[in-house]
């Protein structure tokens, strides 16, 4: 092997580590990468209704017409998809994160009486 040339050994251990993220915060700190399980229920002004996105996605995983029916949705995807790891964050038509609810395996013993 050349110079510059990976081993097979180096070459699985990048593709298993990932891309590394340049993204900074505010506070120029390195963002930490987003949870793959959390759901988002977010206005779509285009088509109006609802839809839920998983985070940096381009396309919705579904679009409802009605924000609790999205919820609902975004619920059940991270319960079957994220093992119940996930969150659920609704926006406002404002554009402010509303509440949030977690999934079945991230509720702490105190019920949530939220939801």
């Amino acid at each position: 092997m050349g110079k510059g040339d990976d081993s097979a050994d180096d070459w699985k251990k990048k593709v298993q580590k990932g891309p590394t993220s340049n993204k900074r915060n505010k506070k120029g700190e390195p963002m930490s990468k987003g949870n793959n399980n959390d759901r988002y229920v977010i206005p779509n002004k285009d088509r109006g209704g609802w839809d839920v996105k998983k985070e940096n996605a381009q396309r919705a995983s579904a679009h409802l017409p009605t924000k609790k029916a999205a919820e609902v949705r975004a619920k059940e995807i991270v319960e079957k998809s994220g093992g119940g790891n996930g969150e659920v964050r609704s926006q406002k038509l404002n554009g402010k994160w509303g509440d949030s609810d977690s999934g079945s395996k991230n509720e702490s013993p105190k019920k949530d009486t939220k939801h």
